[in-house]
């Protein structure tokens, strides 16, 4: 029989998903100093550490779970019509570049259009099928030429991406309504290690500030902050 994985905090679980937006809340204020001294809290680290508040606090609520769920639905369906703009914005091009060109679009995809719009799981292949083809060295540059840049273009990956993304965290958020003790320390164990890590740097970062020392504490009654050393007087 395994052992269960053991809790690497010693507070209650929903203390430490209170105290973990409270530590995002104030790293976002100050999220400068910590990029300066600390690359690791550059993009996407916020993204990363609201996504695990929200496994957290989808495995301790049904409620919360639903409507994180439903929210993340909304997001989809947002990114879902991103998508679809993304598409028919090329297939214009295809046309223009390669007028009464069947096998063109077909290459881009077009016939499968109307099967795809609508899913969220054929939508961004269909999305990459068309990147990949107005990418593609023997298309790019008639493609270009009428005005689809490449930026343009680059929004058909970009939007699949952020399909695949959005559904990803949604099956995670499903996945948490069912979760096991087990896999809820995980969830906790790893937002505390996000917490730990900004409290050990924002100590070397806010050394000669108390008031900020301070604010990144991991428990209350945790050690005294230092005393910054006094100002020299002027000469």
């Amino acid at each position: 029989m395994k052992d269960e994985t053991p809790r690497d905090f010693s507070m209650f679980g929903g203390d430490v998903v209170e105290e973990g937006q409270r530590f995002l809340d104030q790293f976002i204020v100050d999220k400068l100093d910590f990029i300066a001294d600390f690359k690791d809290f550059d993009v996407p680290f916020e993204t990363n550490m609201q996504d695990a508040l929200d496994l957290c606090n989808a495995t301790e609520s049904d409620a919360f779970c639903v409507g994180k769920q439903a929210e993340q639905t909304a997001i989809i369906e947002e990114l879902t019509e991103v998508g679809r703009v993304e598409f028919q914005t090329g297939e214009t091009y295809i046309k223009l570049a390669f007028p009464k060109n069947a096998a063109k679009l077909r290459t881009f995809g077009q016939p499968n259009y109307l099967a795809a719009r609508s899913s969220h799981v054929k939508l961004p292949m269909l999305l990459i099928q068309a990147y990949d083809m107005a990418s593609d060295v023997d298309n790019k540059a008639s493609l270009i030429a009428k005005g689809y840049t490449l930026l343009k273009i680059e929004g058909l990956k970009t939007a699949a991406d952020n399909i695949t993304t959005a559904v990803r965290k949604q099956n995670k958020l499903k996945g948490a309504r069912n979760s096991t003790t087990q896999e809820r320390t995980k969830n906790y164990n790893a937002l505390w290690a996000m917490m730990v890590m900004i409290s050990e740097c924002a100590k070397k970062i806010y050394a000669n500030n108390p008031v900020k020392w301070n604010q990144y504490l991991l428990y209350p009654d945790g050690p005294t902050p230092p005393t910054p050393p006094p100002t020299p007087p002027i000469a």
